[in-house]
């Protein structure tokens, strides 16, 4: 691959983007004719391993390179900043007879740091003393890039052949469950109110929860749409303030009658986004929405949906919003402008 100009790419995922999906088209398999044998077949290739000049291994692996304090990827050995030169350099003193080599746990730590901090100068610091970026898919990697070093080893035991086929397994996973959902600015650490919090612990079922997050203003979809949130709007009458929702879920039918056997069936729900959460839960790290959902959906003569005021607060998962809506008050009822086809049930999830 050549990337042309006169300076070095500063999203190089957006280059790597096209070979990437050659690569996946790959993966799954393109038909081909065998010569030899006259018979056709599904050829299918992987990329294993990539390599590459200190320069371009640091653009892949997001570090930040020799003009940070730790410029190299295999150890801790800290550079010295010279001011009449403006410039790192790294001396050979006492430091270099006992390196300290980077581990996996040290890295996942700095990893979940970067994450969690919403501080744009806190972040550079940090990117500054690690040398280490933030990758959307860094998550994902951290495991490939794991059993790749245990595969190195010159004698293998029983006990990393399994821990090489878990992390193989838990990066294969992440990519196929990865739904490429991202928040947005603006963002702030944020403590949930004791209502927000009642809704939070009927979302799980559980009164032991964390009562801190970070709050977000936008929510990116897969599908490259932003929605946005009440908490950001803009009073100006010429704004477009797209936080009206329409999302999907399943609902108990007979939730009512204890007695019953449950019978889940798919429902669609309007509401206007609050804000947007990331929620430390179980060790695991949540996406939701703060909605307030509105009244009885009444459909008129000409097919025209509309409700007439918003009622209560709830938790739901990003992934159960479907699209954005519009509403427009006319007196007293909210009309459901939707330009959106409907669904088919048999492809939504049971979230």
């Amino acid at each position: 691959m050549v990337i042309p100009g006169p300076n070095a790419p500063k999203d190089m995922d957006s280059y790597l983007y096209p070979i990437v999906n050659e690569l996946q088209t790959l993966e799954e398999g393109i038909p081909c004719f065998n010569g030899y044998t006259k018979q056709n077949f599904l050829l299918k290739a992987y990329l294993t391993h990539c390599t590459g000049d200190i320069p371009a291994i640091n653009k892949c692996l997001n570090l930040a390179g020799y003009n940070a304090y730790k410029g190299c990827r295999f150890c801790n050995l800290l550079g010295i900043y010279s001011t009449v030169n403006r410039h790192i350099y790294f001396p050979l003193n006492k430091q270099c007879k006992n390196l300290v080599l980077r581990t996996h746990e040290e890295t996942k730590h700095i990893i979940n740091q970067l994450s969690l901090e919403t501080n744009k100068s806190r972040k550079e610091l940090i990117i500054k003393d690690t040398d280490i970026f933030i990758d959307k898919h860094i998550n994902g990697w951290i495991n490939y890039v794991k059993a790749v070093k245990l595969s190195l080893k010159y004698v293998i035991s029983n006990e990393d052949l399994q821990e090489i086929n878990d992390s193989l397994t838990t990066f294969y996973n992440y990519y196929e469950n990865y739904d490429d959902e991202k928040f947005y600015w603006p963002s702030c650490n944020y403590i949930l109110n004791e209502k927000e919090l009642k809704a939070l612990q009927k979302f799980y079922s559980d009164k032991d929860l964390e009562f801190h997050g970070v709050k977000y203003g936008r929510l990116l979809t897969k599908d490259g749409h932003t929605i946005s949130s009440e908490w950001i709007k803009q009073n100006k009458l010429h704004s477009r303030n797209n936080y009206s929702i329409q999302a999907r879920r399943t609902i108990d039918k007979y939730a009512h009658r204890p007695n019953v056997p449950p019978e889940f069936i798919y429902t669609n729900i309007y509401a206007k986004v609050i804000y947007f959460l990331i929620h430390n839960y179980n060790g695991k790290i949540k996406m939701l929405a703060y909605i307030q959902c509105v009244s009885k959906i009444i459909t008129e003569k000409y097919n025209c949906k509309y409700f007439t005021k918003f009622c209560s607060f709830e938790f739901i998962d990003i992934r159960c919003i479907d699209h954005c809506v519009g509403f427009m008050k006319i007196n007293s009822k909210y009309y459901i402008l939707d330009r959106e086809n409907e669904v088919d049930d048999s492809t939504i999830e049971n979230l």
